[in-house]
């Protein structure tokens, strides 16, 4: 694992403190030229001296594009994780992942002072930027709460040009299937990756697991690269019935659809089926789309475009079984390929969200 230091062990003297807290911006050195720039752990000892309990440290990466030449503005763009050390003393380490891809590098360490002085607030601080190297790239299966859907170009099962089966990367067993006639087209590629084609008119695969299994208490969080192509199917006032790129195909309850509108997503709550308002979209090129619910909205994000959303309840009923190409009996067929498709059980926090999205956009070349 190679090594990028940041700074240093350095002295600091925070004693004289400030009356009320205060957050201290330092520039530490140099920015870093680490283009191109994967995943890493960022790696933050304290060599000696103390940290208040009432008091924090943090060392904070960000993009630091010669184009923004105020570090304020820097720091306020902030993109990447952060690793802080509270109350402690003697030799300490802590680590956060941090997902981005961009050409410099600048650090900061953010201090929050204590509510008044404090002599003893002196340390010796240093950190460094380990970087995974390519023989063990980092991948969503890392988080604290790995994805409970992982479909990529892995586990592809194909016969005579037509993609039979799907087997997914979670360890969750929600392989999707093709019956005859069904079965998408092996011939869908994305940075060279096999992609299932989906022809928007017979072809679907569906899998025997629950949506239960991808909603932990009433909340989840997708992530899925497309390829909607031309023509896009015509929209329709019923969320269900539209053209779904996953679906929870037994009840027609909860899924995510591409029409002649764009990109939506949406949730029955028991009262009504509800669907974000659409974010247009251009046939025949790739998009990162990402959805979500946190119990009380459901988010869709599509690249780096705005995200739009819609207040909704919890999902009404999610022991339906889930569908790809194909939504509720009667419903629209999706024409377009499907590189990828994660789907968290709960809300990711912030840097993993950062995170997800730096690896899908460096694996498969889509802007997030």
């Amino acid at each position: 694992m190679a090594s990028l230091t940041l700074f240093e062990p350095r002295d600091f003297d925070f004693s004289d403190g400030y009356l009320g807290s205060l957050i201290t911006v330092i520039p530490l050195g140099q920015k870093f030229e680490v283009s191109p720039f994967g995943c890493g752990q960022l790696l933050f000892r304290l060599h000696a001296g103390t940290v208040p309990s009432t008091a924090s440290v943090q060392v904070v990466l960000v993009d630091a594009a010669p184009s923004v030449d105020d570090p304020a503005a820097r720091f306020q763009g902030a993109i990447a994780g952060t690793a802080a050390l509270q109350a402690t003393t003697a030799v300490a380490l802590a680590s956060g992942f941090v997902g981005i891809r961009c050409n410099y590098l600048a650090a900061y360490l953010v201090v929050l002072q204590p509510p008044s002085k404090d002599p003893t607030f002196k340390v010796t601080l240093s950190a460094e930027l380990a970087l995974k190297d390519d023989t063990s790239p980092w991948t969503p299966a890392q988080l604290s709460n790995p994805p409970k859907l992982w479909l990529d170009d892995r586990g592809q099962t194909a016969s005579a040009g037509l993609v039979t089966n799907w087997a997914e990367n979670s360890g969750n067993t929600n392989a999707f299937t093709a019956g005859s006639g069904a079965e998408p087209a092996a011939s869908g590629r994305i940075n060279q990756l096999p992609s299932p084609r989906f022809n928007g008119s017979t072809s679907v695969m569906g899998s025997t697991s629950p949506l239960s299994n991808i909603v932990s208490n009433n909340s989840y969080h997708g992530f899925a690269v497309v390829n909607p192509l031309a023509p896009l199917a015509a929209f329709n006032a019923d969320p269900s019935t539209n053209a779904q790129v996953i679906c929870d195909a037994g009840n027609g309850y909860w899924g995510l659809y591409v029409s002649t509108l764009g990109v939506q997503a949406w949730h029955h709550d028991s009262v009504a089926a509800l669907a974000t308002p659409a974010t247009s979209v251009i046939a025949n090129i790739w998009y990162l789309v990402e959805w979500s619910y946190d119990g009380t909205t459901i988010r869709c994000r599509v690249g780096p475009k705005p995200a739009t959303s819609i207040a909704a309840g919890n999902v009404f009923n999610v022991s339906g079984t889930l569908a790809l190409g194909h939504g509720w009996p009667g419903s629209a067929f999706f024409n377009g390929t499907i590189g990828t498709v994660l789907v968290f059980a709960g809300m990711l926090p912030a840097n993993d969200v950062v995170a997800v999205r730096g690896y899908l956009s460096s694996k498969y070349g889509v802007p997030a």
